[in-house]
């Protein structure tokens, strides 16, 4: 049984769900509480002071793992020509979390066409630097070429929903490590899903060879992405008969 971790795209709470999240700390405190990782995309805007990332990495559990979305100014400025200084300074500021780093986000845009050599150079700067999990969401449909090299540096490929490449996600989460962004449909980033889904997709996920999964619901637009992590989590619940600590 794969170890899952389910979360959001950030840590904000709806005011439809806040009477679930208690009233003490702040509202990462309080999402930490209820969840185990979250997904933070302000990373790939801007880099965060040191102390900011200290003091996240200081009000969470241990258990507890932030998955950070590398900065655009590498994957879609530079058209991952791998703008070494800030790629360094990202990285440098994301250990700042120490244990509590989970996976890195590569997200890229539609227009990226794969390009190995150019892949191969981002990867290998990435690797040398970091142990964690990284998760490449390529939307370009060229980028089906990059298995065997994903493959050689341990990199998964984003399983979304809706499916970017043409395969459903479900395809995707066969390797030692897989990565689900939800991202609502029919439409993107407000539509929750279904009940019958959300217990469709707690079957895939707990029948996964992969060793560990991050699920993240990024339909936080009109709220329904905790609302749907919740429901999920609760299902997987039922099913393994626990709340399993999960680890990155």
């Amino acid at each position: 049984m794969p170890h899952i971790v389910v979360g959001t795209a950030g840590w904000g709470i709806p005011r439809s769900s806040v009477d679930l999240f208690g009233t003490v700390g702040s509202s990462l405190e309080r999402y930490a509480a209820v969840f185990q990782g979250v997904e933070v995309n302000s990373t790939f805007y801007r880099i965060h002071k040191d102390a900011t990332l200290a003091h996240w990495s200081a009000v969470v559990p241990s258990a507890f793992r932030f998955a950070f979305k590398a900065p655009k100014a590498v994957t879609h400025t530079g058209h991952l020509a791998c703008d070494d200084i800030r790629l360094e300074d990202f990285m440098e500021k994301v250990a700042l979390v120490g244990e509590r780093l989970g996976p890195i986000l590569v997200q890229l845009p539609p227009s990226l066409v794969f390009e190995l050599v150019s892949v191969e150079r981002l990867l290998q700067r990435l690797r040398s630097n970091i142990s964690s999990n990284i998760a490449f969401e390529p939307r370009h449909p060229s980028w089906l070429e990059a298995g065997p090299l994903f493959k050689e540096y341990r990199v998964a490929r984003v399983a979304a929903d809706p499916p970017l490449l043409g395969d459903e996600f479900e395809a995707r989460v066969t390797e030692q490590f897989g990565y689900l962004r939800l991202h609502g449909k029919p439409k993107v980033y407000y539509s929750s899903y279904s009940d019958d889904y959300i217990s469709q997709l707690a079957d895939v996920l707990l029948a996964s060879k992969a060793a560990l999964i991050w699920c993240i619901f990024d339909n936080t637009a009109s709220g329904a992405a905790v609302q749907n992590a919740l429901a999920l989590k609760e299902a997987l619940g039922k099913r393994s008969g626990s709340s399993r600590t999960i680890k990155d």
